[in-house]
């Protein structure tokens, strides 16, 4: 490490050579630029005696041939990605050959040399750190990457293992950071320069000096080599420090940087699945060294539903991974209950904090329905097929709502449904359920889907499921949208660019609390928004609905977004929301009306829809021009008219409202429309096939 840092250091003493293949550059750089004394350096010309520039495709072709029959991982790293063929592809195998494939001069080796095969090859493991950006150049240049073992991606699989630090948010580490923490010496080119060699060297003409420049000096190679050098140590410390247990998350996670080159919603929700599965997620240290995990999940076995252990021995940590947000908050309160057969030294944290504002559900308060729930639950997770024909048959007859919540897990996709009253109904998604269950039929049916949101991880993976085995989910009330739309007709905000709230948020905005469970809220909350929003704007929601649902669905998904944007531009672009202020009545929205026709008029602009809200009025209009003009002219008619009215635009959102309090929610009123659906289930024999 002495002679590293001997290497890092500027030398007074040394001149700038040239770089070859740069001509401009400013008097600045150059003073910042001190080249390095690599001929007085062992360490760098040992590097060095290792490295093969190849241009020439018959060059290629040996070398790709050689790796090819070792059947060995190769470290790899690109150089040049910005516009154009790739520059350079740097290849190092397990005999520490580095090969420096110069690509951007001769973009045939690729094919004629086999590079491509080599990348492309699902035998040959490609360790790489960092590699998102190589695999979108590589896809550019025609090449399918694949087998990628990112070491990037693994540091912080490990830190997950090690510590329960969240894979999804947190920072990636640099390459030499991860050089330093495994105690391997780091490329002295990368911090001291500070990119002003690759100033020197991308710049000419507009053409890239690394791709025009005949030999490439020696601080360049080494550069470039060093970046796949240490590779092959680093891959070798992080499968010996990873548990076999948590290995497999190295490669699904690597996996993804190539998917996004190829398909980027595609890895978006990969994403998302990785982000809902840590939102469920408790980290176990100090675990006693005699613990395994058919003991650990012999203790998880009073929780209820799913769980998942990853369990590392070696360090005395586990990963555990629960049915939903609710059950794993719930859990860690509860550590000191359940955790206390381990010992005193094991500590219990969450992967994903809790928040003040979440809503947990104690799953010791409840009552009755907390009791039926437990009692019923080996029966509902056993549920067979002709069983839930039943059920299903049941509630189609009843023709009353159900909230259906969609659940993502590592193995599978399932659908829990709630009719009102527990125990709700858990289904596995699969084909015999669809068919013979008749999932499938229910939820293609004209009975109404309640579900809390659409556009998350959990709700599109079940869509694509159940769109292969040919079913259409229909007639669905999304809850989420439904809440951001009484503040859009209110109050005039974008029903788009509105935060999504938690259960908490959104009782709080309805002024509708939650007694019991979540899935009864959200039933409550149905009953409620289907009386408070006008019909006029619930088929708005519903067609924003099959929109969102054509989305998840993956078929053709762009179609359907682009239908989504239209949407968007209808409702916040080409729309003026209007307020009126005082006492309201049916005269003055009658007169607030003429005003607005009268100002069209003026104007000579037509309208597309009015609708009226009561005290708010919003006015579709055919541009936003449009509705800059008519917002213009009504302020304007607002100061000689007896109508007092503020005027907006849904498409700027507002940071402050003033909200008057809402109407108390009549309970008694909800509470009695519950017990008449409950009633006809009853009627339908749906309780006694629940029990």
């Amino acid at each position: 490490m002495l002679i590293l840092r001997l290497l890092a250091m500027t030398r007074p003493s040394t001149t700038i050579r040239h770089l070859r293949g740069v001509k401009s550059i400013s008097r600045q750089d150059k003073a910042q630029y001190k080249k390095i004394d690599i001929a007085s350096s062992p360490v760098c010309q040992e590097v060095l005696n290792r490295v093969q520039v190849v241009t020439e495709v018959s060059e290629s072709k040996d070398i790709v041939e050689n790796i090819l029959a070792m059947g060995q991982p190769i470290a790899v790293d690109m150089e040049g990605l910005e516009g154009g063929m790739t520059s350079m592809v740097q290849v190092c195998d397990v005999e520490r050959n580095i090969s420096l494939f110069r690509t951007g001069t001769n973009s045939n080796l690729y094919w004629e040399g086999g590079l491509a095969r080599l990348l492309q090859s699902p035998e040959v493991m490609k360790i790489m750190h960092g590699s998102t950006i190589d695999c979108l150049s590589a896809y550019k240049d025609g090449v399918k990457l694949w087998n990628l073992y990112d070491t990037s991606v693994a540091f912080k699989v490990l830190q997950y293992q090690l510590h329960g630090t969240s894979i999804y948010s947190s920072n990636q580490i640099g390459f030499n950071g991860l050089c330093r923490h495994f105690g391997l010496p780091e490329n002295p080119l990368k911090d001291t320069f500070k990119n002003i060699l690759w100033k020197m060297i991308i710049t000419k003409n507009g053409k890239r000096g690394l791709d025009t420049a005949k030999v490439l000096d020696d601080e360049l190679l080494l550069y470039c080599a060093w970046d796949v050098d240490p590779l092959h140590q680093i891959h070798q410390m992080l499968c010996s420090t990873i548990s076999p247990s948590y290995s497999h998350l190295v490669m699904q996670l690597s996996e993804v940087e190539i998917i996004r080159a190829i398909d980027s919603d595609l890895a978006k929700r990969k994403r998302n699945s990785l982000k809902n599965m840590e939102v469920c997620n408790m980290f176990l240290s100090h675990l006693p060294s005699s613990l395994t995990p058919p003991d650990l999940y012999t203790l998880l076995s009073h929780m209820p539903g799913h769980k998942h252990i990853y369990f590392s021995h070696n360090q005395g940590t586990a990963n555990i991974i629960l049915d939903s947000r609710e059950e794993v908050v719930a859990a860690f309160n509860s550590f000191n209950e359940w955790g206390s057969k381990l010992g005193d030294e094991v500590k219990c944290k969450l992967v994903v904090e809790a928040h003040a504002n979440e809503v947990v559900e104690n799953p010791n308060e409840g009552g009755e329905d907390t009791e039926k729930e437990a009692i019923n639950k080996d029966a509902r997770e056993s549920i067979d097929p002709i069983k839930c024909q039943e059920i299903i048959d049941n509630i189609l007859e009843a023709k009353c709502p159900v909230v259906t919540d969609f659940h993502l897990y590592p193995d599978c996709s399932a659908v829990e449904i709630y009719v009102g009253v527990q125990p709700s109904i858990k289904l596995v998604i699969t084909q015999e359920m669809v068919e013979v269950g008749g999932l499938g039929k229910l939820l293609s049916s004209n009975i109404v889907k309640v579900v809390p949101r659409l556009d998350s991880a959990n709700v599109y993976s079940a869509l694509k499921l159940l769109n292969s085995f040919g079913v259409e989910m229909r007639n669905v009330f999304e809850i989420n949208t439904a809440v951001k739309s009484l503040e859009y007709m209110e109050h005039g905000q974008s029903l788009f660019k509105q935060e999504s709230r938690s259960v908490q948020g959104m009782s709080r905005s309805l002024g509708l609390t939650m007694s019991t469970s979540r899935l009864h809220w959200h039933y409550m909350a149905y009953l409620h928004l289907v009386e408070v929003i006008p019909e006029q704007f619930r088929e708005i929601l519903a067609e924003l609905t099959v929109v969102e649902i054509g989305v998840g669905t993956f078929v053709d998904s762009s179609g359907f977004k682009s239908k989504r944007r239209n949407i968007k531009t209808r409702l916040d672009g080409c729309c003026v929301h209007l307020r009126l202020t005082g006492g309201v009545d049916k005269v003055k929205q009658s007169k607030l009306k003429e005003l607005v026709m009268t100002a069209l008029l003026s104007k000579d602009l037509v309208m597309v829809e009015y609708m009226d809200m009561g005290r708010c009025a919003i006015v579709q209009l055919r541009s936003s021009q449009a509705v800059r003009t008519v917002m213009e002219e009504l302020e304007t008619r607002e100061q000689s008219s007896d109508l007092r009215f503020s005027v907006s635009s849904p498409q700027v959102l507002k940071t402050v409202v003033e909200k008057p309090a809402r109407p108390v929610v009549d309970m008694n009123a909800l509470e009695l429309r519950m017990k008449k659906n409950v009633a006809k289930l009853r009627s339908s024999g749906l309780t006694d096939n629940l029990r």
